[in-house]
């Protein structure tokens, strides 16, 4: 599975910079090392010990995946997939995306 993601886009060689928040969240909190049910715990825990702003970021590059949801992109998903991937080893697959999205606002907003 490795190689499926050595090549992982660059921020400034695609437009992925909007989705920066997103991998150091995925990167930071919600690696590998925890499961999907520790999900909102984890969420819990970037709110509660990063700056409001990051919560912000965070939340607009959730409305920024919502997007590429309601509009079927899969291709554009999997550039972001690649980008998180990269140094989170965590595989946001497209079909877990409405979940991973729901699941996250809703801990960001308790």
């Amino acid at each position: 599975m490795l190689n499926k993601w050595t090549n992982a886009l660059k921020p400034e060689d695609t437009k992925l910079k909007e989705f920066e928040m997103l991998k150091y969240f995925v990167t930071g909190y919600f690696n590998t090392g925890y499961s999907w049910s520790e999900l909102e715990e984890r969420t819990i825990a970037f709110r509660d010990d990063e700056k409001p702003e990051y919560t912000i970021q965070l939340k607009r590059s959730l409305s920024k995946l919502q997007e590429l949801i309601n509009n079927g992109d899969q291709k554009r998903w999997v550039e972001v997939q690649k980008y998180i991937y990269e140094l989170s080893m965590r595989d946001l697959e497209f079909k877990r995306g409405q979940e991973f999205i729901d699941r996250v606002n809703n801990a960001l907003d308790s």
